[in-house]
């Protein structure tokens, strides 16, 4: 079974002030450009995948205006009326 994983090449151009960044970052974190992008890019789509899923629980607001704590006892009376 194949296992490695597969590397492709990208070439961007960047602006030569956005280059000096990221060297001085590169080299302060011990890492060369390229692997800074690699990591960089890589906690990016981390957050935004965590980000984008959705609750479903969270989207479910202002079924009810009540001052009751206890609304589990009628729990059939809030969702099916």
């Amino acid at each position: 079974m194949y296992t490695d994983v597969v590397s492709l090449k990208f070439q961007i151009t960047v602006p030569e002030p956005l280059m000096a960044e990221m060297k001085n970052a590169a080299e302060k974190t011990g890492v060369s450009v390229a692997e800074l992008i690699r990591q960089t890019m890589h906690d990016s789509l981390q957050k935004k995948k965590r980000s984008s899923k959705v609750v479903f629980f969270d989207s479910i607001t202002g079924l009810v205006d009540s001052d009751e704590t206890d609304l589990a006892s009628q729990v059939d009376q809030v969702l099916y009326r």
